[in-house]
């Protein structure tokens, strides 16, 4: 591995006064209580030990990477990536998804949320940690990090609908005749084989099998999601599976997400039929307990559906999506088309 230090002697840097005043380094083990001082400083009640297990330590898909910069002993920003096994037409690579920005409110404004980000990129690069990095950036580090780490964002790429089910008249009553839906504890091998049954229908997915969805669904320490699977009634096979969450808003209301789901569909007729399912099912399951139902689709035709069909709004998204190919490969081309990226709440670690 090429050290950070060597990374931040090259040419590039060299503008960069403050690299002069700080140390840049990698998170160690030792950098832990410090790490969660500054947590506390940026997120209070935030982040615990037992989130930092999981979201890190315990992450399947290979060693998280936190780049931090210290005044002195002390951690005053950090730059936190956690990796992820992500298909393209299919085939996999080791992506990496940012998670946490944060600097010391004392710091701000210094230039440090930039720089790291340019490091981090730089490093990846030099090591080949991953293919893609991408993340769900707020509006204010999403122009930081397009500026430093020139990152690409798609603009106004709305996910986000909305339904109130207090005003809603649509019908919450589940009765199909091709599918049954069943709530299960922990994913097993019959998602494996619907995931590989499913992936070579989204050009740009996170792998959903059951080591991913058991990890960020079932074992979350401080998150309560429902797990729905959804099969033929005939062949017993899951063509769908949809994960619902209930949280409390900030003005008191219970809101419920459709966290993720997926389909695997024959045609977009069984698309649309697929996901009225899970939209009906999930409406009947929230509507006793909560005020609004929300998700996100970057699916077109889906979306189209959701807003015409089911009564749902677009809503302007808090956070935006920003990505940077690391190394070069030929898939560029569609990962540089946000169409090609399969998209919902899930693939954040915020719902």
């Amino acid at each position: 591995m090429i050290d950070i230090k060597e990374i931040i002697k090259r040419k590039k840097f060299k503008r960069y006064k403050v690299l002069e005043k700080y140390e840049f380094d990698i998170y160690k083990k030792e950098d832990f209580q410090d790490l969660m001082r500054l947590y506390e400083r940026c997120f209070p009640g935030y982040m615990t030990e037992k989130l930092w297990d999981w979201k890190n330590v315990n992450c399947p898909f290979g060693e998280y990477l936190t780049h931090i910069i210290k005044d002195k002993e002390k951690i005053v920003s950090a730059y936190s990536n956690s990796f992820r096994i992500i298909c393209i037409n299919g085939k996999e690579y080791i992506g990496a998804i940012t998670l946490d920005i944060m600097t010391d409110p004392d710091y701000r404004g210094k230039g440090l949320v930039g720089i790291n980000s340019l490091i981090a990129f730089e490093y990846g690069k030099a090591n080949k940690t991953c293919y893609v990095a991408w993340g769900y950036p707020n509006i204010t580090s999403r122009r930081v990090l397009a500026k430093k780490a020139q990152t690409d964002y798609f603009n106004e790429y709305y996910y986000t609908v909305e339904k109130n089910l207090k005003t809603s008249e649509d019908e919450s009553k589940f009765n199909d005749d091709n599918y049954e839906i069943q709530e299960i504890k922990r994913y097993n091998e019959e998602i494996d084989e619907f995931w590989e049954k499913s992936k070579n229908n989204y050009p740009i997915i996170i792998k959903r099998d059951k080591v991913y969805l058991n990890w960020r669904f079932v074992d979350h320490p401080l998150f309560k999601y429902r797990n729905f699977i959804v099969k033929e009634k005939e062949t017993q096979e899951i063509y769908a599976y949809f994960i619902l969450k209930i949280y409390r808003s900030k003005s008191g209301d219970k809101h419920g997400h459709i966290v993720d789901f997926l389909l695997r569909p024959h045609n977009i007729d069984e698309k649309i039929e697929l996901f009225k399912i899970i939209e009906n099912y999930s409406t009947m399951i929230l509507k006793e307990d909560c005020v609004i139902i929300s998700f996100w689709v970057s699916d077109n035709d889906l979306k189209e559906v959701a807003i015409k069909k089911l009564n749902y709004r677009l809503m302007p998204d808090e956070m935006g999506f920003q990505y940077r190919i690391v190394t070069k490969e030929k898939e560029s081309i569609i990962i540089n088309n946000p169409d090609n990226w399969y998209q919902t709440m899930g693939n954040t670690d915020v719902y």
